[in-house]
């Protein structure tokens, strides 16, 4: 079963998206903060995050940078209210696998990862 890490720092949305993901398939794992994710991170259990970009002390793209300094393959997709141009290219540049614009839909959601975690 693939495991996912989801760093959002909105309890209940963390939940919903964890039941939704639970639900068609996947196993998932919740961190509120950026720092708890980078605690709780470990690239031979989880296979893809999918994190938060602006969340208070460690934001989403500070969480990317760390694991993707030291586990380049890792697989990150970035969620965000606060769309720009600029920081869609920073976290794509910055090696975010793919972003995604809240509110989204879950479908949006499972497409999304079925997209880098094929069966």
């Amino acid at each position: 079963m693939k495991r996912i890490l989801i760093v959002e720092d909105d309890p209940l949305l963390s939940q919903v998206i964890s039941e939704f993901l639970t639900g068609i398939g996947y196993e998932c794992e919740i961190a509120n903060d950026g720092e708890t994710a980078l605690e709780m991170f470990k690239p031979e259990r989880h296979d893809l995050l999918l994190i938060d970009r602006v969340m208070p002390g460690i934001d989403g793209i500070e969480v990317m940078q760390r694991i993707k300094a030291s586990n380049p393959e890792t697989k990150i997709i970035l969620m965000t209210g606060y769309p720009t141009i600029d920081s869609a290219y920073t976290a794509l540049f910055d090696g975010i696998m793919d972003y995604i614009i809240k509110p989204f839909r879950f479908n949006e959601i499972a497409v999304l990862i079925q997209k880098y975690l094929p069966e």
